[in-house]
């Protein structure tokens, strides 16, 4: 090969390159704030998550809000909770007093948490009581 056939290969990849990169299509966040901005408390309730009957049934926590800048939940003292941050379907009542380690996040009892939209977005947030407890929502826009 010659240094112009080099030179030619070099500059096709090169405009290959350029071609990805900028036509690479993104995923766009849902809400989320920038630093040191505003944000308003725009939903704040409280709901009782935990087993019932035979099984560990999950509960709708949060609908999905493309405006959201953050979600806070609190626990009260009783019984940590498991966080699903996406919808799943047909998980209704998993059939058990357990709970499966592949869903979502923990976070324990008697603890206030902060959840960033940009890092964990504003769909269907769903959770599961380990016992009955009561949960503190704030949603903020």
């Amino acid at each position: 090969m010659t240094i112009k056939n080099y030179l030619f290969a070099l500059i096709g990849f090169a405009i290959i390159a350029m071609v990805v990169f900028l036509y690479t299509p993104t995923q766009n966040v849902l809400g989320s704030a920038f630093t040191g901005t505003a944000s308003n408390v725009t939903t704040a309730t409280t709901t009782v998550v935990g087993p019932q009957g035979t099984g560990v049934v999950r509960t709708r926590i949060f609908a999905g809000n493309t405006a959201c800048k953050s979600r806070v939940i609190s626990t009260d003292g009783t019984s940590a909770i498991r966080i699903s941050f996406k919808d799943i379907p047909g998980a209704g009542n998993v059939g058990s007093t357990t709970i499966g380690a592949t869903i979502g996040t923990i976070q324990l009892a008697s603890t206030t948490v902060a959840y960033d939209s940009g890092i964990y977005g504003c769909g269907t947030w769903n959770a599961w009581g380990y016992a009955s407890t009561t949960l503190t929502l704030t949603e903020t826009q």
